[in-house]
């Protein structure tokens, strides 16, 4: 009966974490597509903020990675602010580096990925960073659950 019990909970938590997943890796493959442009870092850092750790029980300091770059697209100009897909992760300040935009700097010359319908959506990585340890973690969770049955 335990197994049992265990098993359909790592079946929920398996489900839970790979459609959380699924939406950014999906947008990162849409994206295989969309048009290059050149464009210029603005500012990069990280953005901290404060957030409750342990499903509300105390609260603690994260960081994120944050950027904002200029790009033309067929004549017009667009400033965008999206580093990559998936849901951004905050991170002790202490992994700050590991944020994303530590290695953009302002005034470098990037690649900037463009959406060829709607040009105001762009993105610096045609990556989902945190979509992929979702979505692992989901079928890490499923296998394990039917592996429990």
């Amino acid at each position: 009966m335990a197994f049992y019990v265990g098993g359909v909970i790592e079946i929920v938590l398996g489900l839970f974490f790979l459609f959380r997943g699924l939406p950014g890796l999906l947008q990162s493959l849409a994206a295989l597509g969309w048009r290059r442009t050149e464009g210029q870092i603005l500012g990069a850092g990280t953005l901290g903020y404060t957030g409750s750790a342990g499903g509300g029980h105390g609260r603690t300091r994260m960081v994120r990675g944050a950027v904002s770059y200029r790009y033309e697209h067929e004549g017009r100009e667009y400033v965008g602010s999206r580093l990559s897909f998936g849901t951004p992760i905050g991170l002790n300040p202490a992994l700050a580096s590991l944020a994303g935009a530590s290695r953009y700097a302002a005034g470098q010359t990037v690649t900037v990925f463009v959406h060829p319908k709607d040009p105001s959506r762009a993105v610096l990585r045609r990556s989902a960073p945190s979509s992929l340890v979702f979505a692992l973690m989901g079928a890490g969770f499923l296998a394990l659950g039917a592996w429990s049955l």
